[in-house]
């Protein structure tokens, strides 16, 4: 396991900004992971009006996830997101970023 690696798991392990969710693949069964939640809360204009954005952004790593698909359920503080894609976060692989909606 390299450098950079140990710092990613540090940081999911680290209680103020990693923490535990259940993962719910589309294929069945389920598994404890951790996860850094972002919610980004985009507001768009739109013809005079205000349209606030839905979404839910984790950062799951790879070695719980291997392959996120459209469709799975993320639990996270009681609240159940349905995954709408995800993409590698960083260049090595190590991180996905996961865009769900409630």
């Amino acid at each position: 396991m390299g450098g950079f690696e140990l710092i990613i798991d540090a940081a999911y392990e680290d209680g103020t900004i990693g923490f535990d969710a259940e993962y719910q693949p589309l294929a069945g069964g389920s598994a404890d992971i951790r996860v850094i939640p972002k919610r980004p809360y985009d507001v768009a204009n739109f013809q005079g009006s205000q349209i606030q954005t839905n979404t839910a952004l984790f950062n799951v790593r790879v070695s719980e996830v291997a392959q996120p698909v459209r469709g799975d359920k993320l639990i996270f503080d009681e609240t159940t997101y349905t995954v709408q894609g995800a993409k590698y976060k960083d260049d090595n692989r190590y991180e996905w970023l996961v865009n769900t909606y409630p």
